[in-house]
Order: C-alpha cells, then structure tokens, then sequence
C-alpha cells in the first residue's frame, strides 16, 4: 500500500514526483555519530512532519539518469518518513545544474 509524505508546497510543477522512498539513495543513519544534538534535531523535525506535514519537496539529484536517486537536498526529511512508515515522498527532480539553480533561488 503506498503512504505518501506529500508536500504542501509545490512551486516548481515541471520538476515534481512522488518517488517511492526505497529507491533513494539515503541508506545513512543520521545519528551514526551519536550526537545529541543531531537526535534532537531529528526529534523536532520528527514532531513537525507528524503535526504539519511535509511543507517542501526533497530535491533528488539524477545527473546520470540511473537509479537509486540520490537525495542532494532533504536526506533528514527522507529518513523521518521511513520512520514514520511513509512509502513514498515530495521529490523535485533535477537532471542539470541549471535546474537546480532554479530551484534553489
């Protein structure tokens, strides 16, 4: 059954997808370190997804057009909606670097 973390903000439609959270590229473990700082980052950013939901896409990098997508902006949004069970996530994908400029403007 796909559950989708959905963003309530879309401002680049040409770029957006709903991408199945498996096939990115974020196998890391935000808190390898083990950095109480960065779990209680992860915590509020776990707090406000559950409250309010995705507000942005993640930006997933494709220059290469291959698979796993890799997660260039959103990693620790990407890892929060694993946790939470979420299948799927808001993705902008971008395929050149004058995409992402745009986007990130």
């Amino acid at each position: 059954m796909k559950l989708l973390l959905k963003s309530s903000r879309n401002d680049f439609p040409e770029y957006y997808g709903e991408y199945p959270i498996e096939d990115l590229n974020n196998c890391a473990d935000p808190l390898r370190f083990d950095c109480e700082t960065r779990a209680f980052r992860l915590e509020s950013l776990t707090m406000d997804i559950q409250d309010n939901g995705l507000t942005h896409p993640i930006i997933l990098w494709d220059l290469r057009r291959t698979y796993p997508l890799y997660v260039q902006v959103g990693s620790q949004r990407v890892w929060v909606a694993k946790k939470l069970g979420y299948t799927h996530i808001s993705a902008y994908k971008i395929t050149n670097w004058t995409e992402f400029s745009q986007c990130d403007e």
